[in-house]
């Protein structure tokens, strides 16, 4: 008997819905440009439980027929195109005709429709593999959709839901996005029944106040720029306005939010020169490029896009940020071309790195040669040889290559002898023993300590501050020191995946001892901190926690270990003082005479020197 089954429709629709539903903001998402797509100019969202409840759209848009209902719910169903050429040419955001059929697969989905030319609404629930007769129903005119019980019918899939927080933050996040690629559009979001936004659909100014807030629109520098054809317009932030992390970056590619690395890279790659570390620039650009020269259809979230040429979609894009940055007050000025876009534009940028490579390639070809990191730094910046010019390396290379070959045998005898007492250990990297005879202070810095007939210095300052660094972040972890009030609160906004990340870590915040807590939506409040840093900059400090390369850690953020490190660095014994016997016990006692520790700036608390270099010195060997 053969072993491939056939499946049945409600199996295999279920399993294509988690390629296009993966979670419930995909759902959300679908929806809400399914009302855009309907021309509508107010739309509502309702979540419930982070949309895992309960989904509800409710638009003014064109609506759908009665006779038409049902064929909404069914797979490859749609009005957006009829042949496969219009595939060439899309200007909508859905167009596959499997947004509600992969919905109603996975949930208990619920339309309300009305078009003008009706007189009433009709409904129609679609649940597993059926789908409810016509009826009429009370509506104006547009569209209510209703999804309940996300993946109630797929365990498997409603396993993988992150929190309801999460979610939540989530469907915000894009209701956002969309909000951005629709401002003439007016939204009202709600979540668990509580007003979050509502715009007034009066253009991109006013959506981003309701978004951002005025300060953050006076940061940003305006964009409105045709270029070869393609349209930007938007706003990218200043030149010393950045941000912890990339979720304050946005671009859209024809109405549709897209995250595309070409893009993503020359915008970055144009901030570069102004941007310190853990550091990323804002913005948020509407991007109108002739859609034969994109192709959307590259996922099913169709979440990114591909271009026909790369490169000249990445140097567009570098240069017009890089030019808005170097001219904030005359950004105008930069429109220099109404040329449409067309292949002719492409093939004249393919023709001139051809003759600059000295090479043939395709247009729709990235040289390998020619990467976005290609843009990042000047010639004149690139990192050279320092050999060709530092005196210090040439002295050092004349005086090695002028070695007498008599020496070759006796330094052969040398390294295997130090070889065997390193015992894999690096100079400087000592293991830890018992054995050291104390010999007494020099220059009142370093203490000197022999043992097995080899020498071994121990920065004073440099070993106290390890250990003073080492008690002061134990006990900054485990909250064992006492907070400072402060006199005016620190209040700071966040977006909605930084208040989950925020939120996650509000335990540990408190018990390093921050007064740590909501102030209001999306905003936070510090009341007092820690007294080992009190001087710290708290928005560094968030900024710190909430970067990218700070998001999975747990342990103490880098600000932390740079301010305990300066109190541990004044705190400890200074160079120049003079230690009695005690205090040079009590010091390596403590240090449990570890001398592979470095100090909390990465300079070694100690150094080896072998008996057979002192041996070299006096020429005992060669």
């Amino acid at each position: 008997m053969g072993k491939i089954n056939i499946l049945n429709k409600l199996d295999y629709m279920r399993i294509a819905a988690g390629e296009v539903v993966e979670r419930p903001f995909a759902a959300v998402k679908e929806l809400i440009e399914n009302s855009i797509d309907a021309k509508a100019k107010n739309v509502e969202i309702s979540i419930y439980n982070g949309g895992k409840d309960l989904i509800q759209i409710i638009d003014d848009g064109v609506g759908i027929e009665k006779d038409d209902l049902p064929k909404a719910i069914l797979p490859h169903a749609t009005s957006k195109i009829s042949r496969f050429e219009d595939l060439d040419n899309i200007v909508t955001l859905g167009f596959r005709g499997e947004a509600l059929a992969s919905i109603a697969a996975v949930s208990v989905l619920t339309i309300i429709s009305r078009t003008k030319d009706e007189d009433t609404g009709y409904k129609i629930i679609a649940k597993d593999d059926s789908i409810s007769d016509i009826t009429p129903a009370a509506s104006e005119r547009g569209t209510m959709i209703s999804v309940e019980n996300l993946f109630y019918n797929t365990p498997a899939r409603a396993k993988f839901m992150k929190s309801s927080a999460q979610e939540e933050a989530d469907i915000t996040s894009m209701v956002k996005h969309l909000v951005f690629a629709n401002p003439d559009i007016a939204f009202k979001y709600s979540v668990d029944g509580n007003l979050v936004l509502q715009t007034d659909g009066c253009g991109l100014d006013s959506a981003f106040i309701e978004v951002f807030g005025y300060k953050t629109l006076t940061s940003c520098l305006k964009l409105d720029v045709i270029k070869h054809g393609i349209r930007f317009s938007g706003y990218i932030g200043k030149a010393d306005f950045t941000k912890p992390n990339r979720t304050y970056q946005t671009i859209f590619l024809n109405s549709r939010l897209v995250s595309n690395s070409t893009i993503q890279s020359a915008i970055h790659n144009a901030y570069a020169p102004y941007l310190m570390k853990r550091q990323y620039p804002f913005y948020l650009l509407t991007v109108d490029i002739p859609p034969q020269f994109v192709d959307v259809n590259v996922n099913p979230n169709k979440t990114d896009v591909r271009f026909s040429d790369n490169q000249s979609i990445y140097g567009l894009f570098y240069s017009v940020i890089k030019e808005t940055l170097e001219r904030p007050h005359d950004v105008s000025s930069i429109e220099d071309s109404q040329i449409p876009l067309d292949n002719t534009i492409f093939e004249n940028t393919a023709r001139k790195s051809e003759k600059r490579l000295g090479r043939e390639f395709k247009i729709s070809e990235l040289p390998p040669n020619i990467t976005p990191d290609f843009f990042q730094y000047p010639d004149n910046e690139k990192p050279v040889d320092r050999s060709v010019y530092d005196p210090d390396y040439l002295k050092a290379k004349e005086k090695s290559e002028s070695l007498d070959d008599i020496f070759l045998e006796n330094k052969k005898y040398a390294e295997e002898l130090e070889n065997l007492k390193k015992s894999k250990l690096d100079q400087g990297e000592i293991e830890f023993v018992e054995d050291f005879k104390v010999i007494g202070q020099a220059l009142s810095t370093y203490i000197i300590l022999e043992r097995g007939g080899d020498l071994f210095f121990v920065d004073q300052h440099a070993a106290h501050e390890r250990l003073l660094f080492d008690e002061f972040e134990k006990d900054f972890k485990y909250g064992k020191v006492e907070n400072q009030s402060m006199l005016v609160p620190y209040i700071f906004t966040v977006n909605e995946k930084e208040y989950v990340i925020l939120d996650a870590k509000r335990e540990a915040l408190i018990k390093m001892g921050f007064d740590f807590c909501d102030y209001d939506y999306l905003q936070f409040a510090v009341y007092s901190v820690p007294i080992l840093i009190w001087d710290i900059d708290l928005k560094e400090f968030f900024d710190d926690i909430l970067s990218d390369n700070e998001l999975k850690r747990t342990d103490v953020p880098e600000i932390v270990h740079e301010k305990l490190a300066q109190k541990a660095c004044k705190a400890a014994i200074k160079s120049g003082k003079n230690l009695s016997e005690k205090e040079i016990a009590t010091l390596l006692d403590e240090l449990k005479y570890d001398l592979t520790l470095k100090c909390p700036h990465g300079r070694p608390i100690a150094l080896k020197i072998t008996r057979t270099e002192i041996d070299k010195w006096f020429k005992r060997i060669v």
